[in-house]
């Protein structure tokens, strides 16, 4: 589906609100006020950004929220009637984007910006959506009953050369490290202890094994 077929500039709507105790930044932080929250106000928006272009779509096709940019100028009170309101401003194949405001007591602006929903197809969304559910209950389940998350499709003759290959890249590692560095122009035949070395080697030779 391409939104340029269906959808126009210039759509919009608007949805009203009585402010709720449910919806204050004091109903999710304890101690702070009890005034409309920024996220509850953006969730309106989004809302009305929906609701404009929601009759428009074909079957089967929803739009989601992709992009917020939005400024909150003013505080509502417990019981105040916000409005808010959504407008179409540029529609692309797969996204639309909105003006988006947000009104107190009339026309007293609380809240502004831009907002953008893509386009989304539900069946072909929740298929490859349960595609991933499915795949982390499985692996889930493997961890709890086995330890790993190997999951069955994956041969473990696939993963055991990369587990070697990468154990002895840290034994060298971790080799490398141990040994103090050799002065320049030295060599390990020049490091080796011969007859007459003294009991203890330099400090930058390793001892032979």
């Amino acid at each position: 589906m391409d939104a340029r077929d269906v959808i126009r500039i210039g759509m919009s709507a608007e949805r009203t609100l009585v402010v709720p105790p449910e919806r204050t930044v004091g109903h999710f932080v304890p101690g702070m006020p009890m005034v409309y929250a920024t996220p509850m106000m953006i969730l309106e928006m989004e809302m009305a950004s929906g609701d404009a272009i929601r009759g428009h779509l074909q079957p089967g096709w929803v739009t989601v929220g992709t992009e917020v940019d939005i400024r909150h100028l003013a505080a509502a009170l417990v019981g105040a009637t916000v409005r808010t309101t959504a407008k179409v401003i540029a529609v692309e194949r797969r996204v639309i984007r909105f003006e988006v405001e947000a009104f107190r007591r009339g026309e007293r602006k609380i809240g502004e910006g831009r907002h953008a929903r893509g386009l989304v197809n539900v069946a072909s969304f929740n298929k490859r959506l349960g595609g991933e559910v499915a795949t982390l209950i499985q692996v889930r389940e493997r961890v709890r009953k086995h330890g790993h998350c190997i999951l069955p499709s994956t041969p473990r003759r696939c993963a055991a050369p990369r587990m070697r290959a990468w154990r002895n890249l840290l034994r060298q590692f971790l080799r490398a490290a141990s040994s103090p560095p050799r002065p320049r122009g030295s060599s390990a035949a020049a490091c080796r202890p011969g007859p007459s070395a003294l009991p203890a080697p330099r400090p930058w030779c390793r001892r032979a094994r």
